[in-house]
This record gives structure tokens, C-alpha cells and sequence, in this order.
């Protein structure tokens, strides 16, 4: 019997070794040990030499420049900015770059150049806008518009004016005025000269604040207009209905500048 007892004994150690051996012990993994394994992800350091786990460093190495490729030196482990040539933003005044658009009136790359577009005068009824009126007289004071460059003033003194403006980059050469003013019929009666008189009639002009020339800054510098005033006193006139003919110039002859324009002015008490 006890021959039979160490048999049974032996049979069963046999088949624990048996299913030992079919059963391997499962193997733990851990975050650290330095292999990445497949139930790890990029979240593990262990993965981050997978190409899938790299950071790509290039993006934070943006510097906003459209004149320069960005990306990440690995040996030095910082950022490097190539800059491309002939691109505006990227330092230097090449090419064309210091040109002066003729439509927009503005340096081809400001970035790079000195603003280079020089004075462009043009007249209007408002300061809005970029381009010249045709006509561009309008009322001040006591003053009723009959149509395009045709006026009636009213109680004693009046005025009319029209608008400078600069939309070239350089400040203006110094603008000047000029004008001849006559009665309706009688060219002979003239009004040249600030507090000439006829026929009751006195007439005198200035820029902004009384001033005799002006000289206007360009756009990038802001504040680019003047006004310029006509301004009418007929406080002596015998009677209503007494019409002038006047012929106003501004000229700024650095700017190739000039502005003529024939204006029609009928007065009433």
C-alpha cells in the first residue's frame, strides 16, 4: 500500500509541472522600467522616442514672420530662424521694395524702406476718401448751395471752402491761393487782393487758422488736410441779387499741384 500511496504522490507532482509549464506566469508591466510595451502609450516616457510621441518642437518655434523658416535644432536644442531674401519683413530694403505704389500711394514694403511716396495733393467736399471731387466747393457760413459750384450768401458775411488733402506719405511742398473775382457783366471791376471792394463786395482767403500758405503732412503721419476759406463781406452792397464770378487757384508747384476752379456767388441783405 505504500508502494501504491508514493505513486499517487508522483502522478500528481507530474501534473502540477505539466500545467505549470502550459500556464506561464503573466508578466507585469510598469511605467519606467525604460521599455515601452504595448500596453503603454505616449503618456509613458518610456515612448517618447517613438516617432508617433515626438513633440514637434518646429511649431513652438513660430516667430510670426512670414519672411523667415522656423524650426527646432535638436543638437543645440533651440530655436533657429532662417530669413528668406527678397521678402518685405525680413530687415533689409531690397529690390523694389522702396518703390511707391501709384494707385495706393503707399511704399511697396514699409516694413523694410523708408516711406518714399511723395506728396499727392487732391481737393475735396469732405475728408473722407482718397479720391478727388470734381467739384468740390461747398458752404461754410450763411451760405445755400445752388449746384455744383454755385452759392448764395446771405445776412451780411458768408463763406465758402474746400478741402486739401495729402495721400502721398511725404509732407507737401508750401501751397499757395490765388484768386480773381469780378461782378457778373463787368470784368473790369476786380478783386485780387485780400479787402479788395466792389460794389459793396470785399473778399478775403486763408488756410486753417488765417493762414496764408500751408503745408500739409503726409497720411502715415496723420492729421494730412487743410481747408481752405473764401470768405465774403456785403454788408455795403446797394442791393440784393448782386452776382461775382471768382476764379480760385491753389498751387503747389514742388507737388505739381494746381487746382483752378470757377465759382458763381450771388448776394442778399
Amino acid at each position: 500500500m505504500k508502494k501504491g500511496y508514493l505513486l499517487f504522490l508522483f502522478l500528481t507532482v507530474a501534473i502540477l509541472v505539466v500545467v505549470s509549464a502550459c500556464n506561464p506566469q503573466k508578466k507585469v508591466s510598469f511605467c519606467g522600467n525604460g521599455i515601452c510595451e504595448d500596453t503603454e502609450n505616449c503618456q509613458c516616457s518610456d515612448c517618447a522616442s517613438k516617432p508617433e510621441c515626438k513633440t514637434d518642437l518646429s511649431k513652438q518655434c513660430d516667430d510670426l514672420n512670414e519672411c523667415t523658416t522656423d524650426s527646432y535644432n535638436e543638437a543645440t536644442q533651440s530655436c533657429a530662424h532662417e530669413f528668406a531674401t527678397n521678402c518685405c519683413g525680413n530687415g533689409k530694403c531690397e529690390l523694389e521694395e522702396r518703390n511707391c505704389d501709384e494707385v495706393t500711394h503707399t511704399t511697396n514694403c514699409p516694413k523694410d524702406c523708408k516711406f518714399n511716396c511723395p506728396a499727392s495733393l487732391i481737393i475735396k467736399k469732405s475728408i473722407e476718401g482718397e479720391t478727388s471731387d470734381n467739384f468740390p466747393y461747398a458752404c461754410e457760413v450763411n451760405c445755400d448751395e445752388v449746384n455744383v459750384n454755385n452759392f448764395k450768401l446771405s445776412n451780411k458775411t458768408g463763406s465758402i471752402k474746400t478741402i486739401i488733402k495729402n495721400i502721398g506719405e511725404i509732407t507737401s511742398g508750401t501751397i499757395t491761393s490765388s484768386f480773381y473775382c469780378y461782378r457778373e457783366g463787368n470784368p473790369s471791376n476786380k478783386l485780387e487782393r485780400d479787402c479788395d471792394t466792389t460794389n459793396g463786395i470785399s473778399v478775403r482767403d486763408y488756410f486753417n487758422n488765417n493762414l496764408d500758405t500751408v503745408n500739409i503732412k503726409g497720411k502715415v503721419a496723420g492729421n494730412n488736410t487743410a481747408i481752405y476759406y473764401l470768405k465774403f463781406d456785403f454788408s455795403e452792397i446797394q442791393q440784393d441779387g448782386v452776382t461775382i464770378i471768382c476764379t480760385v487757384s491753389l498751387d503747389d508747384s514742388l507737388d505739381k499741384f494746381k487746382s483752378s476752379q470757377q465759382l458763381s456767388i450771388t448776394f442778399n441783405k
